[in-house]
């Protein structure tokens, strides 16, 4: 929230802000803009890029979306589970109070990595992590997709079936 003029410190944070994550949000549209033309190494060294700038930048909030977008990316469960597991950390060093609502998804997508590459236990632990913190998730389509995300990898980690997909 802007003050009366705009001209204080604290407007001055918050338009940084706004320009920083601009420019996260232009640097995935592009990236996925490269993925669906199968340009997959192109949108992978822009994902790269970014990651780099919001490491430089020691911002956790944006490495965090960066590597999530990253992670989906990957042609392998082993790279995804990879990237996921850079996304919560960036997530877990992150002071920044937007970051709480992706805790569901994050754990749910390395519970989901970790039983596709055969680790039940590991996807039982990550599922468990998600499902306690769903009640961050909105109530709307996307905490709907995430709910029933959690469900199927605990479906499928009751089951111990590993070949989930």
């Amino acid at each position: 929230m802007l003050c009366c003029t705009g001209a204080c410190s604290a407007c001055s944070l918050e338009r940084e802000r706004a320009m920083e994550y601009e420019q996260i949000i232009e640097a995935v549209d592009q990236a996925q803009k490269l993925l669906i033309a199968g340009k997959v190494e192109q949108a992978h060294a822009v994902y790269a890029a970014a990651w780099d700038d919001a490491a430089t930048r020691n911002d956790h909030y944006q490495a965090c979306i960066v590597a999530h977008f990253m992670a989906h990316a990957q042609a392998t469960p082993a790279a995804q589970l990879l990237w996921h597991g850079r996304a919560l950390a960036a997530a877990t060093a992150s002071s920044d109070e937007r970051v709480q609502a992706f805790f569901p998804s994050l754990y749910a997508n390395l519970a989901e990595a970790n039983l596709r590459l055969g680790d039940v236990a590991r996807a039982r632990l990550y599922v468990g992590h998600a499902a306690a913190c769903a009640h961050r998730l909105p109530d709307d389509t996307y905490g709907w997709l995430i709910r029933s995300l959690i469900r199927r990898v605990d479906d499928a980690t009751a089951k111990e079936d590993a070949s989930f997909r």
